[in-house]
């Protein structure tokens, strides 16, 4: 399934669309998707007004597990072997595609379709580092400035606003 392809496209391409549609359809077409964007925004507001927070908390790490599971199974099949620390890193590529695609890190803000352009995005930029042969050293630095310019930024937004 990993190696596979349709025509010139990869057949995991195909599957990274139809589950950020999935993603985007529950977040913005059910309630269990509006609450945990609300959760992050204001846990207690959201709990006053009568919303079960901990069953869509639990909702919410459950589908991250999910997520994250099939993330493993696709790495595995695409790389023809498992490794332990195969997805070393990952997590700090995660974060920066969802702050560059303009997700507050305080929680309560942000869209499905902004966090894949953020990821489109990271993606271009790392390939274009990898062409000019930057060592994957200064990739993660890079990745780590992007971050902590994107809080920043997020950061002086929000005090204009207040």
């Amino acid at each position: 399934m990993g190696t596979e392809s349709l025509g010139p496209v990869p057949f995991l391409v195909f599957i990274t669309v139809f589950l950020y549609l999935l993603i985007w359809v529950f977040t913005t077409r059910t309630a269990t998707g509006r609450y945990i964007y609300s959760i992050g925004g204001n846990r207690e507001a959201v709990r006053l007004s009568g919303v079960n927070v901990q069953k869509n908390e639990l909702i919410a790490y459950l589908l991250c597990s999910l997520l994250s599971a099939f993330a493993g199974v696709l790495m595995v099949s695409r790389l023809n072997f498992a490794s332990p620390t195969a997805g070393t890193g990952f997590e700090l590529e995660t974060i920066a595609a969802v702050v560059i695609g303009g997700t507050m890190m305080t929680g309560g803000s942000g869209s499905v379709l902004k966090t894949f352009l953020g990821a489109v995005l990271l993606f271009v930029l790392k390939n274009s580092l990898t062409l000019n042969n930057v060592s994957p050293y200064y990739q993660t630095l890079v990745t780590g400035v992007i971050i902590i310019l994107a809080v920043f930024l997020d950061t002086l937004k929000n005090k204009k606003k207040v």
